[in-house]
């Protein structure tokens, strides 16, 4: 079946009175990573020219994108990467003759290629690190951030609809470990892992006697290689050994926000894919199904999110203008509040393609805090409560 076609999605899930979506601060709890501490451990387990390439890339990775290396994460670098590797191939399939520079005339293709092999090597490395330190995380944990929430909530609704950007495996590990009491439904056979269908979405009912745990991995994990979900040790593939013709695609998948990937320049193809990432399953059917929630639901409840994702922002604000009774509760750290007066907004969060109209504001509720404290899920649920 193409995910492109008009389909019917599962009432069962598109039309429940709450929403989570999850960005990487609702996982740090877990013990994932941020972004400065992510390019800390990649620096660290460099060796000295490692971190020297590693740190000139940031650096000019934040030019490119005209923000601080700070403000770097692992997902813009991944891109930046990319569209380097891009550039390279570029000039090593042209000839720059001396009426263009005499400069780029005089540099060999090999060095072209050298450079896109160290790219290369670099990015494989990031798979690796992204797998060791965004994986696997405590079932026990996950209980103590998340059964609160859910316990709280369980008068309302037992089925809950999650979309996360995140890699890990935190609502894998919660069912695996408490089957008893939730029941994953991702579109792979199970918990543990299995063959993608988008027929377990699509055919969904709620469970008589469990809660439903309904997950929408937008950006991929760190347990996915195609259509098959493992939740077993990383596989080491080959090092790259080229620059150019090695294989493009990560040894699991993940996706990098508003990442297009050239399939054709020009009249040549330069990547292996055959068309957007995100225009093939299972991601055309997991978004699909954010914007059907996001439609019907009374309250998305946001955690960790620093709204820097395009896209997501676009879905945000098609939910705010066909969905009149939507109320979005916004969990992060930042400012104590939003001046409604002048519609202000936390100076770190880009609403640049919402373009909200001043009454919709009214529908957007920031709690100031960090996810994990009780204090703050105490917070959390009083104002989900206050909306539905």
């Amino acid at each position: 079946m193409s995910i492109s076609e008009a389909i019917q999605l599962s009432d069962g899930i598109t039309k429940q009175p709450v929403v989570f979506f999850l960005g990487a601060g609702s996982s740090v709890p877990l013990g994932m990573p941020t972004t400065l501490s992510f390019r800390k451990v990649l620096v660290k387990k460099s060796g000295r020219k490692g971190r020297e390439i590693i740190n000139a890339l940031y650096k000019s990775a934040a030019y490119r994108y005209h923000t601080s290396e700070d403000h770097i994460n692992i997902e813009d670098f991944l891109e930046f990467l990319h569209e380097l590797k891009l550039g390279l191939w570029i000039l090593s399939s042209s000839e720059i003759g001396d009426p263009i520079s005499r400069t780029l005339s005089t540099i060999p293709r090999e060095s072209w290629n050298e450079a896109a092999l160290k790219v290369t090597q670099l990015q494989w490395t990031i798979y690796r690190l992204l797998h060791e330190t965004c994986g696997d995380c405590s079932p026990q944990r996950v209980g103590e951030l998340w059964n609160p929430i859910i316990n709280g909530l369980g008068d309302l609704t037992t089925v809950f609809p999650i979309f996360t950007l995140n890699y890990d495996w935190t609502f894998e590990r919660l069912c695996i470990a408490y089957d008893d009491l939730f029941r994953l439904t991702d579109g792979f056979t199970s918990a543990l892992g299995g063959n993608w269908s988008p027929e377990r979405f699509l055919r969904f009912t709620p469970s008589p006697d469990r809660v439903d745990i309904c997950l929408f991995k937008l950006h991929g994990p760190t347990c996915w290689v195609g259509d098959i979900k493992s939740l077993g040790a990383f596989d080491s593939f080959e090092e790259p050994k080229h620059g150019f013709e090695s294989q493009e695609e990560g040894p699991f998948e993940v996706v990098y926000p508003g990442y297009q990937r050239e399939v054709w320049l020009g009249k040549e193809s330069w990547s292996v894919r055959e068309r957007g990432i995100r225009e093939r399953e299972p991601y055309s059917l997991l978004y699909q199904h954010l914007d059907e929630c996001l439609t019907n639901t009374r309250v998305v409840v946001v955690i960790g999110y620093a709204f820097q994702d395009r896209e997501i922002n676009a879905s945000f604000a098609n939910a705010f203008q066909k969905n009149k009774e939507v109320h979005f509760i916004v969990l992060a750290p930042g400012r104590s509040s939003i001046t409604e007066a002048t519609y202000e907004l936390p100076y770190q969060w880009t609403f640049d393609c919402m373009d909200l109209e001043p009454n919709v504001w009214k529908r957007l509720h920031w709690i100031r805090g960090r996810f994990g404290p009780r204090s703050s899920a105490k917070k959390l649920l009083a104002t989900v409560k206050k909306y539905l």
